[in-house]
């Protein structure tokens, strides 16, 4: 995957009269630019099989072709390049979200920022579709592109599917590389064809392939690469390995390296969404050698960065890295619980040989990794021929577990719970998801309480267990929230469950109940089928999940943040809510859409928690959303209000925005946030546990509550600091936050199940309480601790908590 010579010569066309100064017109299908003098304009009709490469500057004509003569693979900067093509026919997952510039309007003064340094503009006006490319700065390019005019051979195309059809129902969306797959693999720079893509199934041996989805050092085109590539790939039973080529070791801040692979996962989830691959997929970090042993730590906290991101989104993570740099490196710290370890790794090394042995992935044992997380790229830059076609690739040889049985994605942050007392004391309980693995091609998840003491926790009792009611339960396709679902006084757990797609192609999507007998739970029940209902598709990965009594009819309903992805260049969410009755659920209604608000709402960018706010009586929402950096470099993060009206919800209100507070910079990615009223006024407040990332006495964490005022919040105050506590270091990282009355003294206390890695014993984990004093919080007490009870080994990685 190292930078690599270009393939087929370019074939160059014919330059317009000359331009402006410096520049030299270059005109295609009736659209001129003035464009740099001595750049290459290269006829991709009459040089099919030219390689597009955005990694210099150069000006492609025409579609690129189907089976370009690229080097294997092409990691490198990307520099000013254009590719000019049709409209009609243009190809490439970002072909959607192309900016559209209708007949007669201006182009744009500046160029769209894209995270790849790559965007696309439609000009409708001459039916062309331009792709620009750019390095550290837009300015030359944006030049290039502000020059445009048209002549009379103009011909208008419109963007084919820009209307939008106001979607009244979740839409269709993901699939998801999950069955796994054993046996040799290969990658190629650009995405070959469907049509080479089924020669090659046929006839060659290989049954995986790697494909480049975006990244800023991602050197080639990818006019193949969309979704209906992506669909048509796995319906023929390839095993995808989707690569995001981003930031190198050289790249990479020291002092920011974790916050910069969060930022990368992010984008990396983007696109493999807008490809598709849904949620439960392993997305692999292309982290190229390096010699640079100073680069070790940089690299550590990068790929940690990545899988925690990864995994808060609900993928899975996986890193490519070279054998003696990267992979040595995640190895020396794979068993230490301040880092997360990728699921998967892919080690470089050219041996020639075709297996996944410890030798060949440079680990230093069978303990690393083991039982089909590993691949192993064992040749490169070759040209295999099958069935007639030919490809430059890299040679794998995969061991991939199925989805289900690799470890999958944490991060339940617990706002999800609105009530949890399981068996009706006046104490708040514990619920946690557990997940076993497989067991003879059936998973197996179980169901345990921690029962609240007053004092701590109880041992963790097993309430239920798939494999005692004979059934088969994706712990992975889970989402847990707890509420009084019945209104008897004891809180139930629902769980939202994805059943994957449907024969016909549709997402489809389950509510299941769990009730309380005060003892335990009974046999989970089926609330609601999205095949029995209207909606018919509801996209599990889209779903946000929370709990709270909306209508204020003493029963706790569902309330599900709903992304529909980007339309007309907006980013679109709905609110759905799922309103109890006592027996089952309603059909999920839509209560709030962003579009019929005429606004923009990302998704992404929103962590709902449920409460109480105004003390009405009725639950309402609130959402922490990451505005991103302002222009000083400041994280930038705001908190709205969804209030609840009885039969759904007013618009959202801004509460707060840290622009306008005394802490100016808050980081949204540093959060964990869950809801309960702290202070027992009768009002849910929201609080925050942050990362304030390592310092000198170990990892610094703080607790932060937003106090509600009844009419909004009062700005945050920090209510905890680790690094002013005995106990001084606490690893963010390894903390899955949960609200309840754990004492039953009517203030909300916060429980935090702890991660402590691997001991000799086995997996150790802890539960914390911070304990309420009604205007902040005592010093957090270890309620439970796995080492000294009966259960010895508990995995937190394996635990979702409500």
């Amino acid at each position: 995957m190292a930078l690599a010579a270009s393939g087929t010569a370019a074939v160059q066309a014919a330059p317009s009269d000359t331009g402006q100064p410096g520049t030299t017109p270059v005109t295609y299908h009736g659209l001129t630019l003035d464009v740099p003098s001595g750049w290459p304009v290269v006829d991709l009709e009459k040089g099919p099989d030219t390689c597009v490469r955005l990694d210099r500057h150069t000006v492609y004509l025409g579609h690129p072709g189907t089976q370009q003569s690229c080097p294997s693979h092409l990691v490198a900067d990307k520099t000013d390049a254009l590719i000019l093509e049709p409209i009609t026919g243009a190809g490439g997952q970002d072909v959607s979200h192309a900016l559209r510039l209708p007949t007669g309007a201006p182009m744009p003064h500046r160029l769209p920022v894209t995270y790849d340094h790559e965007t696309k503009v439609a000009v409708e006006g001459a039916g062309v579709m331009v792709t620009a490319s750019y390095g550290t700065s837009g300015t030359t390019i944006a030049a290039v592109l502000g020059s445009a005019r048209l002549d009379a051979k103009a011909k208008p195309t419109p963007l084919p599917g820009k209307a939008g059809s106001g979607l009244a129902a979740p839409p269709v969306a993901a699939v998801t590389a999950d069955k796994g797959y054993t046996g040799p693999g290969f990658e190629s720079c650009t995405a070959p064809s469907s049509a080479a893509m089924k020669t090659w199934k046929a006839s060659s041996p290989y049954g995986a392939v790697g494909i480049y989805i975006g990244g800023r050092k991602r050197g080639c085109s990818q006019p193949q690469l969309t979704a209906d590539w992506v669909r048509r790939q796995t319906a023929d039973g390839w095993h995808l390995l989707p690569l995001f080529v981003d930031l190198q070791a050289g790249d990479i801040s020291p002092a920011t390296a974790d916050a910069q692979g969060r930022e990368s996962a992010d984008a990396a989830v983007a696109k493999a969404a807008d490809l598709g691959l849904g949620p439960g997929t392993v997305i692999y970090s292309d982290m190229e050698h390096y010699d640079n042993r100073s680069y070790r730590a940089r690299v550590i906290d990068y790929v940690s960065g990545w899988t925690s991101r990864l995994h808060e989104r609900g993928y899975r993570s996986g890193v490519y890295a070279g054998e003696k740099s990267g992979i040595r490196d995640l190895a020396s710290v794979a068993d230490n619980a301040d880092y997360a370890s990728p699921d998967v790794l892919w080690s470089a090394n050219w041996n020639k040989t075709a297996d996944v042995s410890d030798a060949s992935m440079g680990l230093p044992g069978p303990g690393y990794w083991p039982n089909g997380r590993r691949i192993h790229q064992y040749d490169g830059q070759v040209n295999d021929t099958y069935g007639g076609v030919t490809l430059a690739i890299d040679r794998d040889y995969v061991d991939i577990a199925p989805a289900s049985d690799l470890p999958t994605p944490g991060g339940e942050d617990g706002s999800s719970r609105i009530k949890g007392d399981f068996d009706g004391d006046g104490r708040d309980d514990v619920a946690v998801l557990y997940d076993y693995g497989t067991e003879g091609g059936i998973s197996r998840s179980a169901l345990w309480t921690f029962a609240g003491t007053g004092g701590g926790f109880g041992s963790p009792k097993k309430v239920w267990d798939s494999n005692t009611a004979s059934d088969s339960w994706r712990w992975s396709a889970a989402k847990l929230t707890a509420g009084d679902f019945n209104g008897d006084g004891r809180a139930d757990l629902a769980v939202l469950y994805d059943m994957g797609r449907t024969e016909d192609g549709r997402n489809r999507t389950k509510l299941y109940e769990f009730t309380s007998n005060g003892g335990g739970f009974n046999s989970p029940v089926k609330a609601w089928d999205s095949n029995d209902d209207p909606v018919k598709s509801w996209n599990w990965s889209a779903g946000k999940v929370v709990g709270g009594d909306f209508n204020g009819d003493g029963k706790t309903d569902i309330g599900v943040l709903y992304d529909y992805g980007r339309d007309d260049d907006r980013s679109r969410t709905g609110l759905w809510s799922f309103t109890s009755t006592g027996a089952a659920f309603t059909s999920p209604k839509l209560v709030w859409d962003s579009n019929v608000a005429s606004g923009s709402w990302s998704w992404a960018a929103s962590k709902p928690v449920a409460g109480d706010f105004n003390g009405d009586g009725k639950a309402d929402i609130g959402v922490l959303y990451d505005m991103g950096r302002t222009e000083d470099g400041r994280n930038r993060t705001k908190l709205y209000e969804f209030t609840s009206n009885g039969g759904g919800f007013n618009s959202p209100v801004k509460a707060w925005d840290s622009n306008d507070d005394p802490v100016k910079s808050w980081n949204w990615d540093a959060g964990k946030v869950v809801g309960g009223d702290f202070n027992g006024d009768g009002k849910s407040d929201i609080g925050v546990l942050y990362d304030y990332g390592t310092t000198d006495s170990g990892n610094r964490t703080g607790l932060w509550t937003f106090n509600s005022t009844g009419n909004g919040f009062a700005g945050p105050a920090k209510v905890w600091d680790s690094g002013n506590d005995a106990v001084k270091s606490w690893n963010w990282n390894a903390s899955k936050p949960v609200a309840g009355d754990f004492n039953g003294d009517g203030k909300t206390d916060v429980g935090v199940l702890y991660d402590y890695g691997r001991t000799d014993s086995g997996n150790r984990t802890g539960l914390w309480t911070f304990t309420s004093t009604g205007n902040g919080f005592g010093t957090p007490l270890l309620g439970w601790d796995s080492a000294k009870d009966a259960v010895k080994s508990w995995n937190w990685r394996t635990s979702k908590v409500s």
